[in-house]
C-alpha cells in the first residue's frame, strides 16, 4: 500500500517498499570521539575540590614531615601498602651493587583517590 509521510509541512507518497528501507535495523548508541583522559568528570568536580582544599598532598617524601601528625600516619601507611605490593609482586630483586655502577634513584608519588560514600583513599 502506499502512506502519506509529512515532512516539514510537505506530504510525500511512499509506497511500502521505500518506509522498509529507512527503517534502522538496530539502535546503535553515538559514541563520543572526544577523550578525557586525566580529566576529572562533571559529577565528581565540586567533591574532588573540596577533598583538595582540606588535604595537603605532599610533593615529596620530606613534605610528610609537615603535616599534622594524623596526615603523616595516612601517608605512611600508604607507603607501606605500596612497599608491600611492590615485594608481593616480586617488583625488584635485592641485590649488591656492582663496582662503579650507580643506582637509579626512585621518588614517591602522591595523589588522593575519591572512593564512594565521601571517603578518600591515600595512594603512594
Amino acid at each position: 500500500g502506499h502512506h502519506i509521510l509529512k515532512t516539514k509541512g510537505i506530504d510525500k507518497y511512499s509506497s511500502d517498499d521505500s518506509l522498509k528501507k529507512n527503517i534502522p535495523t538496530k539502535n546503535v548508541p553515538r559514541r563520543s570521539l572526544r577523550s578525557n583522559k586525566g580529566k576529572v568528570p562533571n559529577i565528581l568536580r565540586d567533591y574532588v575540590m573540596s577533598i583538595d582544599n582540606t588535604i595537603t598532598t605532599p610533593k615529596n617524601y620530606n613534605d610528610i614531615h609537615a603535616l599534622l601528625q594524623n596526615e603523616q600516619l595516612k601517608w605512611k601507611e600508604a607507603m607501606q601498602r605500596e612497599m608491600e605490593s611492590i615485594k608481593k609482586l616480586k617488583v625488584y630483586t635485592p641485590s649488591k651493587v656492582p663496582e662503579n655502577k650507580k643506582i637509579i634513584g626512585t621518588r614517591w608519588v602522591y595523589k588522593i583517590k575519591p572512593l564512594k560514600d565521601s571517603k578518600i583513599l591515600y595512594k603512594a
